[in-house]
């Protein structure tokens, strides 16, 4: 193998976990927890992250997690059959993990 060969191989070992590391770091996690207005867990839950599309169901205490979601803006929502929807704004920054904690009140008869 030629001398510069390895030295363009030995840089591309050296940058290359560096951008897929500096790359995790550009990316959020949004969680938190569903709940009925008597603070009992709903599992099951729908959660949606949009523009995304994202969906995850909530954990049997009613809990989610959405990793690696790219720093920016959402709309989050929640949906459970029998409530009337949750629906939020998130804001997710690099590195960070915003916490959603959603309070479903039982739809009305009309719903």
């Amino acid at each position: 193998m030629s001398y510069k060969k390895r030295i363009l191989y030995a840089l591309l070992a050296i940058l290359l976990p560096a951008s897929s590391a500096s790359a995790q770091e550009r990316k959020g996690t949004v969680a938190g927890t569903v709940k009925d207005e008597a603070k009992g867990a709903l599992p099951s839950a729908l959660i949606e992250l949009q523009p995304l599309g994202r969906k995850v169901a909530s954990d049997d205490q009613g809990q989610f997690r959405m990793t690696d979601v790219p720093a920016g803006e959402y709309t989050l929502t929640v949906s459970y059959v029998g409530f009337a929807s949750f629906t939020t704004t998130v804001k997710v920054d690099a590195g960070q993990s915003v916490n959603v904690d959603a309070l479903l009140k039982v739809a009305s008869v009309s719903d």
